[in-house]
């Protein structure tokens, strides 16, 4: 999968540069959750390695200059966009998430339901259940179905699945727009929860 790894941070880092080009952070001239959820995997894991940071730097010198400023963010500095706008120049970005992220998700829930199933008296699941296959810039290969990843996707889609039936309407233009809406109209019938640096089901 190294080819295939390689075109899809490629693909990334010059949809993301296209975006910094006009703004200074992901929603306009002052950081969001979104930016400190970004930094930590392209600082810690990319930045900071030579081979991959000489690349963004020479590809993408928007996004090596935006890990910089993320290094010393001015507290309440900037503005967001007007009226919770997302910018058009986010659109290929936010499609490539979905795109790249959902499917390995959806079936992640479902190896969980079917390993809880499985195991009715085991409230704790293991780091691993399982392999699953999965698809990368046209390139297939197996991966560990790790149970830390519902937990994770779970909160965007309770937060999703909680909202009044207005506000879906309201975002479900882009999340039709950026192939969102099935992710966050996932069913999780057997939630999960964090404790103790473990993932246990709920109840």
């Amino acid at each position: 999968m190294h080819a295939a790894v390689e075109r899809s941070y490629e693909g990334f880092l010059d949809e993301f540069n296209a975006h910094l080009g006009k703004h200074d952070f992901l929603l306009g001239s002052r950081p969001s959750i979104g930016d400190f959820g970004f930094i930590g995997p392209l600082y810690a894991h990319l930045y900071a390695d030579p081979a991959p940071s000489k690349l963004m730097r020479e590809r993408a010198p928007n996004v090596a200059r935006w890990v910089e400023r993320m290094q010393h963010p001015e507290p309440l500095s900037g503005t967001f966009l007007p009226n919770d706008e997302i910018p058009d120049t986010l659109i290929p970005l936010l499609t490539r998430v979905f795109r790249e992220q959902t499917p390995v998700l959806q079936d992640t829930v479902r190896a969980v339901t079917e390993w809880c199933a499985a195991n009715p008296a085991t409230d704790a699941l293991p780091r691993v259940i399982g392999r699953h296959r999965f698809t990368l810039e046209g390139a297939s290969n197996d991966r560990a179905i790790q149970p830390y990843a519902q937990w994770m996707f779970q909160r965007p889609v309770q937060f999703y699945q909680q909202l009044s039936d207005a506000e879906r309407a309201r975002i479900a233009p882009l999340l039709q727009q950026v192939g969102g809406l099935d992710a966050l109209n996932t069913a999780i019938t057997t939630p999960l929860e964090y404790v103790g640096y473990q993932v246990r089901r709920v109840g």
